[in-house]
């Protein structure tokens, strides 16, 4: 199903939809993600399956969606040299137009044998639009792979960096746990190197017309959370940026706070502060 957003929105209806029908061997999955040129075209990669269907190998899990190609608009792409063997997924992605790139950080798979035995992936995934193709970095082991948010920044410099922020880490002995906000990871796309950088909490006054989901702690830092939502909006001279970051899940309970991360001053703000 796709929605063409150029159109007006009716209030009764919503936006104007259209329906494609899958062709045979598509996969029904979830928690994967979608790779987009914002324009014309998107990819599906990953995912969990669901229903009835059995897991395919990597060489089965790139899916190309052409809205515009009528009655067949998914194209399975041939199979890359760097995957896994398993579909990934509630790991994180995101998508860089301007570049023509698509990332995707960490995930789970299955074991093939036992799927109650789950494999954690320290690699970072990075999909050239143009070429189709797909290849794997590793990732250091302090670095969040499952249930963390993933932006871009655009910088300035040629290739600019990825952002990283909660969701869990993995110890080594496939036990999981959450990465605290007092750090978030950053990614170099061009030098491709990671860095864990130190956050600073918010200590000043809360608005007295909002409310928080969490008591400030002491130091300003909100607990840890897993699949929270994130974007980014830059100064347009490139040289800071401002990543908002929604709700999400703590270890108790959903929460719907909202925070905002200035960067380069690394400060994590509850967005309702007073200044």
């Amino acid at each position: 199903m796709s929605y063409d957003l150029t159109k007006n929105f009716i209030i009764w209806d919503g936006p104007i939809k259209e329906e494609h029908r899958d062709i045979s061997g598509t996969p029904t999955v979830t928690h994967g993600f979608t790779f987009s040129n914002l324009v014309d075209r998107a990819w599906l990669f990953g995912g969990k399956p669901v229903g009835n269907g059995t897991p395919t190998a990597m060489a089965n899990d790139i899916w190309r969606f052409e809205p515009q190609s009528g009655d067949s608009p998914w194209t399975q792409i041939p199979p890359g040299t760097n995957s896994t063997q398993e579909r990934p997924y509630r790991g994180t992605g995101c998508n860089v137009p301007d570049l023509r790139r698509g990332y995707y950080l960490g995930g789970i798979t299955d074991d093939p044998k036992d799927r109650q035995i789950h494999h954690y992936h320290h690699w970072l995934f990075e999909f050239d639009m143009e070429s189709e193709k797909l290849q794997a970095f590793p990732v250091p082991q302090f670095v969040p792979v499952v249930n963390q948010s993933l932006v871009f920044l655009d910088t300035g410099t040629r290739s600019g960096a990825l952002v990283a922020l909660g969701g869990s880490v993995e110890t080594g002995n496939g036990t999981l746990s959450k990465a605290q906000l007092t750090s978030v990871f950053i990614f170099d796309i061009e030098s491709r190197t990671w860095i864990e950088q130190p956050v600073t909490g918010w200590n000043g006054n809360l608005d007295e017309d909002g409310t928080l989901d969490d008591k400030l702690p002491d130091g300003g830092i909100p607990r840890s959370r897993v699949s929270a939502c994130a974007a980014v909006g830059s100064a347009q001279d490139k040289t800071s940026h401002n990543i908002f970051y929604l709700g999400g899940t703590n270890e108790t309970r959903g929460t719907g706070d909202s925070w905002i991360l200035s960067l380069p001053r690394s400060v994590l703000l509850p967005s309702n502060t007073r200044a």
